[in-house]
């Protein structure tokens, strides 16, 4: 008889598959043995065989046990060995680096995180309009989703465009899985094998490794608090011929900047003049304080196809994203998604539906606005005692582009600080050549505190860097 305690804490399902996992964990069921037979064991722990056939079922899916056929169930004789992955300290900088070392340890300070804290979000409404969606998905929960997705989903954002002064209606309007996903159809159905592509520098790191993997040849702009480097930009369209830029024009990645209307006006002239088309990335649109301006505003959807995400603002575990653009670029992107991937999750997508109806998705983000705009000045001013300079205090988001007055690599500053249990994002990440700076990129929502203002002051003391 299995040494098996039942209690009345939790379902006896959960406590059978647990304590049966233990025995094996410590060695107390050998590799190989044979398990109790389901009519057994449910007649030696006074429970149905229902419930001990779930128990089995479920450690057999995490293949603690296996069955053998008309023989019963045995444990498993070797389980899967563990591959050790390599430190995140004995990784070169880059984009891997970053991803490992803000998954890797409980307790470090994420500074250079490029996501708000979960605590900043309501979970509970984020459960409530989860467990609706369920309730009233019927039938459809077992179908495949429309390929361009949940309508009702994708007239709630062409409204939430209309109010941002872009004129799209539902059938412009792709659902993605993620940003990520929605920059990917858009780059593998616009650019040609041979095209150049133009981006901006600093930018998205995850993007430059995008092109690289992906053996696409780009030329980047530099970019600065007014806009794009606009000599720069007309001589890369003319001597490049290039037919795509990727640009970031509000809350901009690394720096928080956002686009002058002025500079906007100039680069929707040049794309227009030379037939580029302008991918506006707009993921941190809905944290900018106040009405924002965006090149889509101008262009209407004629050249522009504008993608943005609700991973930043509501969750990045959903991986939801869109596209909006012309409809015959939109139709291609139709294509293109649903000969790669048929569809995507219509769950998560009714999901953001009723966030964005119920009106607790405006309600949400408009105190993660009033709560950022609190903290920034905070987090400037620990930054200028540390001894960095702000390259300016951006209208919104929760990105602070600083610099290290004495001029040195911050990628020595981040490497020290992970001694710290406190996460970087060193300006090199954000360099299209992955050129070292003095620049590194601070996650406003978790720098408000103590804590960080001693772990930064830790790790500058590691590097011997002295304050100016």
């Amino acid at each position: 008889m299995l040494p098996i305690i039942l209690t009345k804490d939790s379902a006896i399902v959960t406590q059978v598959e647990r304590q049966v996992r233990d025995l094996i964990e410590n060695g107390r069921l050998a590799p190989g043995a044979r398990m109790p037979s389901v009519r057994r064991l449910a007649k030696d722990l006074g429970i149905s065989t229902f419930t001990v056939v779930n128990a089995y079922d479920r450690l057999a899916a995490s293949a603690y046990i296996r069955a053998r056929q008309r023989a019963g169930f045995y444990v498993v004789e070797k389980q899967l060995d563990h591959v050790e992955e390599k430190s995140v300290s004995t990784l070169p900088i880059g984009p891997s680096w970053l991803f490992r070392a803000l998954h890797d340890s409980s307790g470090t300070i994420k500074a250079g995180a490029g996501v708000l804290p979960l605590d900043w979000f309501d979970e509970e409404a984020l459960k409530r309009c989860a467990r609706s969606a369920l309730r009233l998905s019927g039938k459809s929960f077992g179908e495949y989703p429309q390929v361009l997705g949940y309508r009702p989903l994708r007239e709630l954002i062409a409204l939430k465009l209309i109010e941002t002064g872009i004129t799209a209606q539902a059938d412009q309007i792709l659902l993605t899985s993620g940003a990520s996903h929605a920059l990917d159809l858009v780059l593998r159905t616009l650019v040609r094998p041979g095209d150049t592509i133009l981006v901006e520098d600093p930018g998205y790191y995850a993007l430059y490794s995008y092109l690289k993997m992906h053996d696409i040849n780009f030329v980047a702009i530099p970019r600065s608090r007014e806009g794009l480097d606009l000599d720069a930009l007309e001589r890369a369209i003319r001597e490049h011929k290039a037919r795509v830029i990727v640009l970031n024009s509000l809350l901009h990645n690394p720096t928080g900047a956002t686009l002058q209307p002025i500079n906007a006006h100039k680069i929707l002239g040049l794309a227009e003049r030379h037939n580029l088309t302008i991918v506006e990335d707009d993921i941190y649109g809905d944290f900018y304080k106040g009405r924002a301006f965006r090149i889509a505003n101008l262009d209407q959807l004629e050249r522009v196809v504008y993608l943005s995400s609700f991973s930043k603002t509501i969750s990045a575990n959903l991986r939801l994203g869109y596209v909006a653009a012309h409809t015959d670029i939109l139709a291609r992107l139709a294509e293109r998604k649903q000969a790669t991937c048929l569809a995507t999750s219509e769950i998560s997508e009714r999901i953001a539906a009723e966030l964005l109806a119920s009106g607790e998705y405006r309600r949400q983000m408009a105190r993660i606005r009033e709560r950022l705009a609190a903290k920034q000045t905070g987090v400037v001013a620990r930054l200028a005692d540390a001894g960095f300079s702000v390259s300016e205090e951006p209208e919104g988001g929760f990105f602070l582009w600083a610099c290290m007055k004495d001029g040195r690599s911050s990628d020595h500053l981040a490497e020290a600080a992970l001694r710290q249990r406190l996460v970087l994002a060193p300006g090199s990440l954000f360099s299209s050549t992955a050129t070292p700076s003095a620049w590194v990129r601070f996650n406003i929502a978790v720098c408000d505190s103590v804590l960080f203002e001693e772990r930064l002051a830790a790790c500058l003391t590691d590097i011997g860097y002295m304050r100016p």
